[in-house]
């Protein structure tokens, strides 16, 4: 999603008074709130999303979130809070989504093989991940993985 297609939706469904503040008035200035795009809070009943990540997902949610705010850096960014149906009874949640000028994003993280330096990933989530990429192409879709201390990134073609 491009920056002029996010504005775009912002425009077709905008916050209004904001979710947080249903009762204000309605010539009231909108009230500025984390992790709600559009009026749906994307973490509804998920107050501490870090609460079932792992190490390395930990590890990545820091680093996702200094990258938030600043010139360039993530307007918005969650935790599993996206599911794509990709067919019957098929679906696919990767661990994190962002939004910055560029677009969305979703990021999954992955262990690293020590002997290699590769991102371990296993084969029906390297499928579902490129089908994802096929069938939504205006999403960025990435993978993650930690080398020397140094987050590396490659991104999923079709």
């Amino acid at each position: 999603m491009t920056a002029a297609e996010l504005l775009k939706f912002k425009a077709k469904f905008p916050m209004g008074p904001g979710v947080l503040a249903l009762n204000a008035p309605k010539d009231a200035p909108p009230e500025p709130a984390p992790n709600i795009v559009a009026g749906v809070n994307w973490n509804a009943g998920n107050r501490h999303p870090e609460a079932k990540l792992n190490k390395t997902e930990l590890e990545y949610w820091e680093f996702l979130r200094g990258l938030q705010g600043g010139l360039h850096g993530d307007t918005w960014s969650g935790v599993q809070n996206i599911t794509l149906i990709l067919g019957h009874d098929c679906r696919l949640t990767m661990d994190f989504a962002a939004v910055d000028a560029s677009g969305l994003r979703l990021i999954d993280t992955k262990a690293t093989i020590k002997a290699t330096g590769e991102p371990l990933i296993k084969e029906d989530a390297w499928i579902k991940m490129r089908t994802a990429a096929r069938a939504f192409s205006w999403i960025r879709f990435l993978i993650a993985w930690k080398v020397d201390g140094a987050w590396r990134h490659r991104e999923v073609k079709s």
